[in-house]
This record gives C-alpha cells, structure tokens and sequence, in this order.
C-alpha cells in the first residue's frame, strides 16, 4: 500500500503542511525519504488534503488545496 499524507515537521508549521509519501513495509506505513514529496513553489509552501482519484480511462487525477503566489490557498487539480 501507497499512501500521500499531509503533516508538518513542527507545531508552527500547523497550516504550513506539505504532502508526504508512506509505503507499508511488514504490517507499517512508513515515510518515503526525509523530507515532503510535494509543496507549492508559492507562499508558505503549503501543498496538503492531496486526493488520488482513479479516471475510467485509467489515469488518475490529484485534488490537493496549495498556496497561490498571492498567498491564498487554493484548490487546485492536476493529472
């Protein structure tokens, strides 16, 4: 199993969190590398709540919410 996650590596980065990755090794999901997979080029570099949904066509499209280069955070998609 493969999961994306969204976490913060310290309490002041509470609405400042970037989108992990997590494979399960013997039974526990554990963290892909140091560091986040994915974070917005933009603002406080939030990139989180990522959503992996399959398409009939076999794609599959991400929904995830990410600062904008004006500091909003936006929902965003991509495939």
């Amino acid at each position: 199993m493969t999961v994306l996650y969204d976490g913060r590596a310290t309490a002041a980065e509470n609405w400042f969190e970037r989108t992990g990755l997590a494979r399960e090794q013997d039974g526990v999901l554990r963290p892909v590398g140091d560091g986040p997979i994915a974070e917005s080029p933009y603002g406080d570099g939030s990139l989180r709540y990522a959503t992996a949904v399959m398409l009939p066509d076999g794609r599959t499209r991400f929904y995830f919410e990410a600062a904008g280069p004006d500091g909003s955070h936006d929902l965003m998609t991509c495939i």
